[in-house]
């Protein structure tokens, strides 16, 4: 009998939104290949992407306007 928070974690795993859906997400949101980090925020909570990761790293790559390269976020997104 599976341990129920291995279960939670697995299905939780499963509805994880692939690259082309945050691509999407995001590019609808993006200019000039930036964009700005409280819309990459509100993208991925409502994909269901785990926030407090892509908050961590926004701080540290944003610049001075809060911007991040549109590339590089989705690219850390998709490999949560």
């Amino acid at each position: 009998m599976p341990f129920y928070g291995q279960a939670v974690v697995k299905h939780a795993l499963t509805n994880m939104p692939s690259r082309a859906e945050v691509e999407a997400a995001l590019k609808n949101k993006a200019s000039d290949g930036k964009i700005k980090g409280e819309d990459v925020l509100a993208s991925t909570c409502s994909l269901g992407v785990p926030t407090d990761a892509v908050d961590r790293y926004l701080k540290e790559h944003k610049d001075s306007e809060g911007m991040v390269d549109l590339a590089a976020v989705t690219k850390f997104i998709s490999s949560l």
